[in-house]
């Protein structure tokens, strides 16, 4: 368990961190181009709250490797809309780049779930909505939380890529596989959200189609036992 444990954590540091710090470098390079103050300093802005949010991604890694290992990892109660706006912030430049359009519909506003973990499964499935658009349209993503009798349900549907179901479906979530020739697709994201949403007592589940897009259907708790 403590080798998984620490394999995980090195997951988290090693790809999600990596959106920020594209972040942070894409906005360095617009920051360069820019040709107006006023442009300048909104970069500025914008580049020390991505640094503000790479600091605090760093502090709560550092406090979840700190628990013991027989205690669970500490929950929190979460708004869905504030840790989305959080990861938002963090791809800012990816979904200005994209001309995203994301929505969200929380008919379940809150969830006690741990925000290191909360934040890493949007973070992931965002920015591979992101990744993963079509060519022919600008991504249209939607964020929905409803009650189920699997508990609370968030799904995440877009309007990109898509995959061939039959094809990939059984390994979707395997480490180290891509499914689309992208220069960031390392194979790491899903295979970590997905036992990051197991170790919670929860599952995720993909539906999709070529060309059309896809929907990640996450069920939060639903194993624990009440």
């Amino acid at each position: 368990k403590g080798y998984n444990d620490l394999m995980q954590f090195n997951y988290i540091v090693s790809h999600n961190l990596r959106s920020p710090v594209s972040n942070i470098l894409t906005l360095l390079d617009f920051y360069d181009k820019s040709k107006s103050n006023n442009e300048r300093d909104s970069y500025i802005k914008m580049l020390r709250e991505s640094g503000d949010k790479m600091l605090g991604s760093l502090h709560e890694l550092n406090e979840v490797l700190k628990i013991n290992q027989n205690k669970d990892i500490k929950r929190q109660n979460l708004s869905f809309e504030k840790v989305l706006n959080n990861v938002k912030q963090q791809l800012s430049s990816l979904i200005t780049k994209t001309g995203a359009v994301i929505k969200t519909d929380f008919e379940i506003a809150e969830i006690l779930y741990p925000n290191i973990y909360l934040e890493s499964i949007l973070i992931n499935l965002l920015s591979n909505a992101l990744k993963y658009m079509h060519p022919d349209r600008s991504p249209e993503i939607l964020f929905k939380t409803f009650a189920s009798n699997e508990g609370i349900t968030l799904t995440i549907k877009d309007n990109g890529l898509g995959i061939d179901i039959k094809k990939y479906g059984h390994q979707i979530f395997k480490l180290r596989k891509t499914f689309h020739k992208h220069p960031e697709s390392r194979g790491i994201g899903l295979f970590m959200i997905k036992n990051q949403i197991e170790a919670m007592g929860g599952d995720i589940h993909i539906s999709s189609k070529e060309n059309v897009g896809t929907e990640f259907i996450v069920n939060f708790n639903h194993l624990l036992k009440t």
